[in-house]
């Protein structure tokens, strides 16, 4: 069960972790955590279904053979039943796997900054881990891997053949790694006023078109909330649900930031961010289709996040930073609404 007491000793293991000498006990404990966290998982909108594939080896092919599942959930299914693991098990070993990439990517991106690497968890855990992690297991995973691969294309020339193999890997983990993955490439490549350019144009389609097509429904909602809310970063059953819609604003609140300010990887973000926001509202006719494309992008929100908290508190004693403090506030608040939020919609007991 996803309790208070996992809650406090994952905030004191983080806590523990923020400077380099007690770091190796982070690296110890929190991947410990999370395994007994994954293990008790018992709310989530995939777990009844996870739970049966995990348990059962033939409902497993099944669903591979159906396309249900990726390549690599059936070799877990198969761990599972050669070696008589639980489901559980597999639940607790794919949230450490996950985990552990996400550490390294941030490593990599910050390389032995500790403090830059303790806020990336911090956001990681407040944001991603629950409403992806637990949330939709194969989301979750793929998600840490383009975190990883992403830290690794911006601070190494990765060769064809890693590039290749990590293409691979991702798309038997999840089928919308080469969409993510493609998108990424092109947006290291292709200019920056050129993105604006072709921002501007889908955003203008998009908005025209959902105008266009509510309008002979007779029922449009500018910018209408409860098309938002459904599939907003995990997929939540198409239930009746008041999460507030928090990933596009922190987007656009995190695009205007780098804007504003001279900050570091300014370019590459302002690209990614830019890019998430037109991808939703070209689609926001198709809500499903436009939150899963938009949202999968927001990850990089465990790079970006630290870098502008950084950056404010060594500038906050100038005036025009009034703007950052009131920005930055929001995203927290933002962030914290959306985890509890999550957590209310599922039962789970915190």
């Amino acid at each position: 069960m996803f309790n208070v007491l996992s809650i406090l000793l994952l905030q004191v293991a983080l806590l523990l972790g923020a400077t380099k000498k007690t770091w190796p006990i982070h690296l110890l404990v929190i991947p410990i955590i999370i395994f007994l966290i994954g293990f008790s998982r018992e709310f989530g909108p995939d777990f009844n279904d996870y739970e049966l594939i995990f348990s059962n080896y033939g409902i497993a092919q099944d669903e591979f053979y159906n396309f249900g599942i990726e390549p690599l959930w059936l070799f877990f299914a198969f761990i599972a039943d050669a070696f008589n693991l639980s489901s559980n098990t597999i639940f607790g070993l794919v949230a450490s796997i996950s985990f552990l990439m996400r550490y390294a990517a941030l490593r990599l991106f910050f390389h032995n900054q500790f403090f830059f690497v303790f806020l990336g968890l911090m956001v990681f855990f407040l944001f991603d881990f629950v409403i992806r992690d637990m949330g939709q297991i194969r989301n979750g995973l793929v998600s840490s891997m383009i975190c990883l691969w992403i830290a690794l294309q911006i601070k190494y020339k990765i060769s064809y053949r890693l590039n290749l193999f990590i293409l691979i890997l991702g798309t038997i983990t999840h089928y919308s790694f080469p969409f993510f993955y493609f998108s990424i490439l092109i947006l290291f490549k292709i200019n920056l006023k050129y993105i604006v350019f072709l921002a501007l144009i889908a955003i203008s389609i998009g908005l025209t078109a959902s105008l266009f097509l509510e309008n002979l429904l007779g029922n449009f909602y500018l910018l209408n909330f409860d098309k938002i809310l459904i599939y907003s970063s995990s997929e939540f059953n198409q239930k009746q649900i008041t999460v507030i819609p928090v990933f596009i604003i922190i987007s656009i609140l995190i695009c205007l930031i780098f804007y504003l300010f001279q900050l570091p990887h300014r370019e590459l973000f302002l690209k990614i961010y830019i890019y998430i926001i037109a991808i939703f509202f070209l689609f926001y006719s198709f809500p499903v289709l436009s939150s899963r494309l938009s949202s999968g992008l927001t990850i990089v929100n465990m790079f970006s996040v630290p870098i502008i908290i950084n950056w404010f508190i060594g500038k906050w004693r100038h005036e025009k930073q009034i703007i950052a403090i009131l920005l930055i506030l929001f995203i927290a608040i933002s962030i914290i609404l959306n985890f509890s939020s999550f957590i209310k919609i599922y039962g789970g007991d915190i």
